[in-house]
């Protein structure tokens, strides 16, 4: 079966998350960043301590459902082209 997901052209850094960022020593945000990159571009999950791993489970959870709400609007489109092409 064919995977018709498509995907997000990019994710939403939150105020909050930027917040997070600015207050944690340089290199833990570093790391949560790049974690959180990764997550993003590639699916990879980083096995973070401290800091860096609760801000970077906060960030996936917030990609994660950002990109199940961007699938239910490609579908949502999706069915409102079949609907509109089956009336034609």
């Amino acid at each position: 079966m064919m995977d018709n997901k498509i995907e997000a052209p990019g994710y939403m850094t939150y105020r909050e998350a930027a917040l997070m960022f600015s207050l944690m020593p340089e290199p833990d945000a570093a790391k949560a960043i790049k974690a959180t990159v990764n997550y993003y571009l590639y699916g990879t999950e980083a096995e973070l301590d401290g800091v860096a791993g609760q801000v970077f489970k906060i960030m996936k959870a917030d990609i994660d459902r950002n990109n199940e709400k961007y699938q239910k609007i490609v579908e949502r489109n999706r069915e409102n082209i079949r609907n509109r092409w089956e009336k034609q």
